[in-house]
């Protein structure tokens, strides 16, 4: 029996929430006894070695002046189509569209592969490499689409989803009902929730060490992660915490995630603003800003309260690893939120933008450590009985083994 090939297309050069997914994707795959490809703009070691030892084969971007081959579709673009940074950047996409499907059909040549899996659709022109090699494709939608000004790009790259690729997998009823599927391209959708594994759940019986983090032993850990990013809500958050110091000294707040890049007006102003609470002589040092970094389970693992401040809807993969690890959560209301959690049973929804009452929640699991505790165990059983990464993957892996049997 022929073993098969799988080629991942991978779009971030980090590790975000979408590189740790496709860790447990590579290992469910191999488990099957495919041969994994990956191909991908990751350059930094650390950002390649978990993919390498779950047992990929990875084949670096090369010979294009590009750092990766993503287009700008995700909905945290706000860039202005009709600026000129907005023009440039849509020359640029125009470009990077058709050579990622002149790259992606090198490299399917380079890999001879029985599927293409796309992990994100902002790599679309990979689905269309693979519809011109006759090979099938999937792709995984892991959040909302770019909006846009008239809705265009939106109409476009939905009908390219649904067109080019044989499988959708898509993580919740929101990210499936944007692409308005019908008839046989509705068939081809599946809703498969985000995942992570039972083993990881146990983490937090390991000894990690809030020194590696450079974080007090003596005060509560309260975290955010989602990096300094208006969409995250990270202002909300630090008036929030600032708010929070005015009456207890004995907690620290820690950001992680993306580093700031000065993208545009709104999100320089964001940060300025970000970072004048964060000096400000009030807070004496009760901020820690740690940027991207590789171990956020564990970071999660050492923390007593994660908070999801977001201000726009999306699907936030921290509050699912918290509760694998029985943490108590605090998030706002938004659309994915008010979905996945019912307020005070398994973590505490505030109203977007609020940051007094982000701020009364935090004080409330300070100091009610029973609510916690319950908030915590409530959300575990949620993480067991919907997010095991051994059953989602399975139902990944047995449609991709029906597509190239078909």
């Amino acid at each position: 029996m022929t073993t098969k090939r799988v080629l991942f297309i991978d779009h971030d050069t980090g590790r975000s929430g979408s590189t740790v997914s496709l860790e447990y994707l590579v290992k469910a795959f191999k488990e099957e006894g495919y041969i994994v490809f990956i191909h991908t703009p990751k350059k930094k070691e650390e950002h390649k070695k978990t993919l390498m030892e779950a047992g990929a084969n990875l084949i670096e971007m090369r010979g294009w002046n590009f750092t990766s081959l993503a287009l700008s579709l995700h909905f945290t673009n706000i860039t202005s189509p009709f600026s000129i940074r907005g023009v440039r950047t849509n020359i640029k996409e125009i470009i990077k569209f058709f050579m990622g499907i002149l790259i992606s059909l090198r490299v399917i040549r380079e890999t001879r592969p029985d599927l293409v899996y796309v992990n994100e659709y902002v790599v679309i022109q990979a689905s269309l490499a693979a519809y011109f090699s006759r090979i099938p494709a999937v792709i995984h939608i892991r959040s909302p689409l770019l909006q846009g000004v008239f809705g265009i790009r939106r109409y476009v790259v939905s009908q390219l989803i649904l067109k080019y690729n044989d499988a959708i997998f898509a993580i919740t009823s929101k990210e499936a009902d944007q692409l308005r599927a019908r008839g046989k391209e509705f068939k081809k959708l599946k809703l498969v929730g985000e995942f992570f594994s039972e083993m990881d759940s146990c983490s937090k019986d390991k000894l990690f060490s809030r020194e590696a983090f450079g974080l007090p032993n003596t005060k509560k850990v309260v975290t955010m992660l989602g990096g300094i990013q208006s969409i995250k809500g990270t202002l909300d958050f630090l008036r929030g915490a600032y708010s929070v110091a005015l009456h207890r000294d004995d907690v620290v707040f820690v950001v992680a995630g993306r580093e700031y890049k000065e993208e545009n007006e709104k999100e320089r102003v964001h940060y300025q603003e970000c970072m004048r609470i964060v000096e400000s002589s009030q807070m004496n040092g009760a901020v820690v800003i740690l940027g991207e970094i590789i171990n956020a389970l564990e970071l999660v693992a050492i923390s007593d309260i994660i908070v999801s401040p977001s201000s726009e809807t999306h699907f936030a993969r921290p509050v699912v690893e918290a509760w694998g690890l029985a943490k108590p959560v605090i998030a706002t209301k938004t659309e994915h939120m008010l979905e996945l959690m019912a307020d005070r049973v398994n973590g505490l929804l505030v109203d977007v933008g609020d940051h007094e009452a982000l701020a009364k929640s935090i004080l409330l699991l300070m100091e009610d450590e029973k609510l916690a505790r319950s908030l915590g165990n409530e959300g575990k059983r949620n993480f067991t009985a919907e997010f095991l990464a051994v059953s989602k993957t399975r139902i990944i892996v047995e449609t991709c083994d029906n597509l190239i049997a078909h």
